[in-house]
């Protein structure tokens, strides 16, 4: 539901954004796939929309689009939380996230409204919406998971490629006008062309300033594994030795059995964390009757193709000390 000074219309994009969802965006950063965390704020936007929607819908948020539902969350969440689910609620909650993400652009929430007293029936929840915007290479981006769960009944599902996942403005007017809507404008009543003009010469300009500064040592010189120097790609370089040598020896209880080893991602650094994925096949039975069975998995990708984390991962420290046993057992 949009709220503004002494008048509750249906929908409204609050500036205000709970902490917690914040330090979400902030901690799906930290686990999210180098091309996000090195792309453009959009890519990343779009990535944060599709962890958000399915996190509301792991919380137990569902679309709030009807009077029931405002009933519904007034019963579970309190009378203040209503519209816990709106396309407003669920904006906030975008906006916290975008920021927590580190998107430092200009975020507007954009209003759609009837044309006529349509805008003033009380009697419909949905008389406007509102979803989240973005400028991004000269374009406005909108963010509208409350559109994709409406129809799904339920956020859950939403992906990075969904439509509503940064829908490009005269696509998203035109979806609303087939659902009545037939005004568009900033939530703070100013003009969309005029901020998105403004905003386009403002990303512009930061482009030009950061350009002209020098990148850092480290950023100049990082392989694409993720290295920096002899010593790091050594270590990665005898993690994989170690994995791959060690099949027979980890699976002896098959001594008949061929086991087969393949590399999904990685072995690549990040941080202070060694980032890899691979799977184990094995061949079995008699001659020209052998099967190929996958017995086992070390890294579980989510649907958007990047790695679960807490799956796919060891210390550096722990690769350090798999690599002494190993290169010291190698000297034997």
């Amino acid at each position: 539901m949009l709220r503004t000074p002494l008048l509750a219309l249906a929908c409204i994009v609050l500036p205000a954004q709970e902490q917690a969802w914040k330090a979400f965006g902030e901690r799906l950063m930290t686990t999210a796939p180098a091309s996000i965390r090195n792309g453009t704020d959009l890519d990343k936007a779009r990535f944060v929309t599709h962890m958000v929607a399915n996190r509301m819908a792991a919380q137990g948020i569902p679309p709030n689009a009807t009077f029931k539902g405002r009933l519904r969350a007034a019963w579970t969440s309190g009378v203040r939380h209503a519209d816990r689910g709106s396309c407003g609620d669920v904006a906030e909650i975008l906006e916290g996230a975008f920021r927590g993400a580190g998107i430092k652009g200009d975020l507007r929430g954009i209003v759609a409204e009837p044309k006529g007293v349509g805008r003033y029936n009380v009697a419909d929840v949905n008389r406007d919406h509102g979803a989240l915007a973005m400028v991004s290479g000269g374009k406005v981006y909108l963010f509208d998971p409350w559109q994709y769960g409406r129809t799904k009944t339920s956020y859950a599902g939403m992906g990075l490629q969904d439509p509503w996942n940064g829908m490009e403005l005269d696509t998203w007017t035109a979806a609303m006008r087939k659902q009545g809507y037939g005004t568009f404008s900033l939530v703070d009543g100013g003009g969309i062309e005029a901020w998105r003009a403004q905003e386009t010469r403002a990303q512009e300009l930061r482009g030009r300033l950061q350009n002209k500064g020098v990148p850092r040592p480290a950023e100049a010189t990082r392989s694409a594994d993720g290295t920096r120097s002899q010593e790091e790609r050594d270590l990665l370089a005898c993690f994989k030795a170690w994995a791959e040598d060690g099949i027979s020896e980890r699976n002896r209880s098959e001594p008949g059995a061929n086991y087969a080893m393949e590399w999904l991602e990685g072995p690549r650094l990040e941080g202070d964390k060694v980032i890899f994925a691979y799977s184990l096949t094995k061949e079995y039975g008699e001659p020209g009757k052998r099967r190929r069975q996958s017995v086992f998995s070390r890294g579980i990708f989510n649907d958007d193709g990047s790695l679960k984390p807490g799956q796919n991962w060891f210390s550096i420290g722990e690769v350090r000390g798999l690599c002494n046993q190993y290169r010291a057992k190698s000297r034997r």
